[in-house]
């Protein structure tokens, strides 16, 4: 999934942060795949690819998974280029996003209409039963 603007990928970047990188993922960068530091990781979610005959820039925002020992965790622009990354000391890797449907409402709609028929159902029956006795 490619993000348009900026905007997008920041967006995108603190819900990684705020939803996904939670407890152990948070404490231990290192569990996420790529990242061989223990106290800081920088997850890159693309926006932009800028290619030409001698480089291809990547545009991208960095969500900044750092260690509770070592600070907070923050969202900050970046630029990097692809011919960096084997000399790069950083701790990154890049976030692959794709899209997930939602839930179908009508599919789940005969489910909530059954389970209101039989409360209904049983709310008549012990009415029933009250008067009888």
């Amino acid at each position: 999934m490619a993000f348009s603007t900026s905007s997008e990928a920041t967006l995108a970047s603190w819900a990684l942060l705020n939803q996904v990188f939670l407890n152990q993922y948070d404490d231990q960068p290192v569990k996420t795949y790529g990242i061989e530091r223990n106290d800081f990781g920088k997850i890159l979610t693309v926006y932009q690819i800028i290619s030409s005959r001698t480089s291809t820039n990547l545009h991208s925002i960095a969500a900044m998974n750092v260690n509770a020992a070592g600070g907070a965790d923050t969202v900050v622009s970046d630029v990097t280029k692809y011919y960096w990354d084997m000399f790069d000391y950083n701790e990154r890797v890049y976030a692959k996003w794709t899209k997930v449907s939602a839930v179908p409402l009508p599919a789940a709609l005969p489910l909530y209409g059954a389970g209101l028929a039989v409360m209904a159902f049983i709310g008549w029956r012990r009415k029933r039963n009250a008067k009888a006795a």
